[in-house]
């Protein structure tokens, strides 16, 4: 892993560090982007247009696309406008399998808010059962 790339990496998980909507968002395109890396179908031709989403949204998407390695473009105006990505040379499986310690990283911090957000619940839910 090059300086840069985990530069990249880095600055994403800053990123989206306390922002859970932001999270789940990039690991459910980092699932799409494999899943379009792995489909040597045709009916793709290299070419994946995602949905129109917010400024914020595309800029995290643009900072996984480069960890990816595609070429990516926002394209359309106001509500409409929405991020396209194509393979290049520079895509590869190996930025795939680099970017899975990002989802590790993303996910635990993840997984560790549930996981207090269930202890809380139920601690109030004991309190509330033996006060009944």
């Amino acid at each position: 892993m090059s300086v840069t790339e985990f530069a990249m990496v880095e600055e994403l998980a800053f990123l989206v560090k306390d922002n859970l909507r932001c999270k789940h968002l990039v690991l459910s395109m980092e699932e799409t982007f494999l899943n379009f890396l792995q489909d040597d179908s045709s009916h793709f031709d290299g070419i994946l247009e995602l949905q129109p989403m917010d400024a914020y949204n595309r800029l995290l998407l643009h900072r996984l696309a480069d960890i990816f390695g595609f070429s990516h473009v926002s394209i359309g105006e106001g509500a409409n406008r929405h991020l396209i990505l194509e393979r290049c040379p520079e895509t590869s499986m190996y930025a795939t399998c680099f970017t899975i310690s990002v989802t590790r990283f993303l996910l635990i911090s993840f997984i560790q808010f549930a996981a207090l957000h269930t202890m809380v619940f139920l601690w109030i839910s004991v309190l509330c059962w033996v006060s009944i």
